[in-house]
C-alpha cells in the first residue's frame, strides 16, 4: 500500500531530526507519534506531490449534499 510505505519512510526520516530529539511540539500525538508530513526540503516535497496518481487511491463519487450543507 502506497500510504503505508510513505508513512514508514517519513517516520524513518523523522527519526534523525530535531522533532525526535526529545522536544515537545504539536507535531507529536499523545502516544508520541510524530505527525510532521515532511522532514526534508520543500523542493523535494513539491517534486513528490506535484502530480496526482489516481492509481494509488480508491476513488469514490462525492456524497450528495445534505440539506444543511453550507449553512452556518
Amino acid at each position: 500500500m502506497v500510504l503505508a510505505r510513505y508513512n514508514s519512510e517519513i517516520q524513518r526520516r523523522l527519526s534523525a531530526t530535531v522533532w525526535e530529539a526529545g522536544c515537545t511540539s504539536w507535531y507529536r500525538t499523545a502516544d508520541g507519534r510524530n505527525t510532521n508530513n515532511w522532514p526534508g526540503f520543500t523542493t523535494d516535497y513539491r517534486r513528490r506531490t506535484r502530480f496526482f496518481d489516481a492509481g494509488n487511491y480508491e476513488l469514490q463519487p462525492a456524497a450528495e449534499p445534505t440539506a444543511s450543507a453550507g449553512r452556518r
